[in-house]
């Protein structure tokens, strides 16, 4: 575990004192102002343990220690002070979040003993935090899993539309690109509440009655009640929510139109509508030419940035329409129907265009050791690397 502990006080006697005294012991890094301190924080972090005197020039300990909770959150922060005054204490608590009051002059013995506790608060916090990750990983591999199986229809193709989501957002300067390609594969869990007679006449292109399609206009919302109590899913959830939301309308129930929408949801909705035209096989070229002639629907940033985008992946136009020819047990992860695959009987068991998971991979073998499948498949691979990205890292 990460055991750095930075001290910083304006007295160079104090730190000596200190150095000379845990430097065999601890991984003690000192500095004698705040600039300095916030300097080695950013440059040798993560710091479990910062101490800092109250009484410094320029930056008092209070400002300094605000400052340390913003850059590192996970930092245990302890004020070391010669002033007994509840005020300053007050505001230091409520301003920097610390942990812990030390008295000038210290004794060593509880100088160590609160360093101690601290880096015990810092296992603590650090262990929560990556127990959290792991579940929440857990969580949303699940969700995508059942995705994928429950709503192949509406599912097939988001795979393939990674790459070219996450070159949108790297030319557009998205701060978090993970939050986009979480969007875009959840994007449609909200169809899980949508009668299947409903989305079977919506993807054949029957008229839907007032209330079926008022139903089925309703899921980008359902799918944000069911993601926003989620940690760390709230922007997530928010752009699932305005995946439809046309740029230069406003609607009533939420008064939002142009740079009001969040950059996540103006961005799933130009790449959704765009997926929804290839999907109906039609040429890049022409739905590129049917959403310019729309351009009042979408943001013109992220069009552009999905036109040069799409004309870069160069398969989008001339894809390998043939694809190859493989037997069922040598089918990847990552590889595309190019046909429904179906079972001795003709039954539909996957459909054309869907992407293969690791769960369907694993079911789809489970079928051919049982003999219960067509030997073969037409496949295509993977457009370019995947923007799976790290959720939980620094992006």
């Amino acid at each position: 575990m990460n055991k750095k502990i930075l001290l910083v006080d304006d007295d160079e006697k104090i730190l000596a004192s200190y150095r000379r005294q845990l430097g065999l012991r601890l991984e003690l890094l000192t500095a004698n102002n705040a600039e300095k301190g916030w300097e080695i924080l950013q440059k040798h972090g993560p710091i479990a343990v910062v101490i800092s005197d109250y009484k410094m020039p320029g930056v008092d300990g209070i400002a300094f220690l605000e400052r340390v909770k913003e850059i590192a959150p996970d930092t245990v922060r302890i004020m070391l002070t010669g002033y007994a005054d509840i005020d300053m204490a007050i505001n230091a608590v409520n301003q920097g979040n610390i942990f812990r009051f030390l008295t000038k002059p210290c004794p060593i013995k509880d100088f160590v003993y609160a360093i101690a506790a601290a880096l015990e608060q810092y296992r603590l916090i650090c262990s929560e935090r990556e127990l959290l990750e792991q579940t929440l990983k857990g969580s949303i591999k699940l969700l995508i899993d059942i995705l994928s199986i429950s709503k192949p229809q509406e599912f097939n193709q988001l795979s393939r539309l990674r790459n070219l989501a996450k070159r949108i957002a790297l030319r557009l300067n998205v701060e978090k690109p993970w939050e986009l390609d979480l969007a875009l594969m959840l994007s449609p869990i909200g169809l899980i509440t949508i009668p299947e007679y409903i989305l079977q006449k919506r993807n054949s292109g029957e008229y839907l009655c007032p209330d079926e399609e008022k139903m089925y206009q309703s899921h980008p919302a359902t799918a944000k009640d069911l993601l926003s109590n989620i940690p760390r899913l709230e922007n997530v959830a928010e752009a699932i929510a305005y995946q439809m939301k046309n740029y230069h309308s406003q609607e009533p129930c939420s008064g939002l139109a142009e740079k009001e929408i969040p950059l996540l949801g103006r961005i799933l909705k130009v790449v959704l509508d765009f997926n929804t035209l290839i999907k109906k096989s039609w040429s890049a070229t022409y739905a590129l030419d049917y959403l310019q002639k729309n351009a009042d629907y979408y943001d013109p940033e992220v069009l552009s940035a999905l036109i040069i985008e799409v004309q870069n992946l160069k398969d989008w136009s001339k894809e390998a329409a043939d694809g190859r020819l493989i037997k069922i047990k040598d089918i990847k992860v990552g590889m595309v129907l190019l046909n429904d695959l179906q079972d001795d009987n003709g039954l539909v068991l996957l459909p054309q265009g869907q992407e293969i998971s690791p769960v369907l991979q694993k079911r789809l073998l489970n079928f051919a050791e049982k003999s219960r499948i067509r030997d073969t498949v037409r496949v295509l691979e993977p457009l370019g690397d995947k923007a799976a990205g790290n959720p939980f890292g620094e992006n």
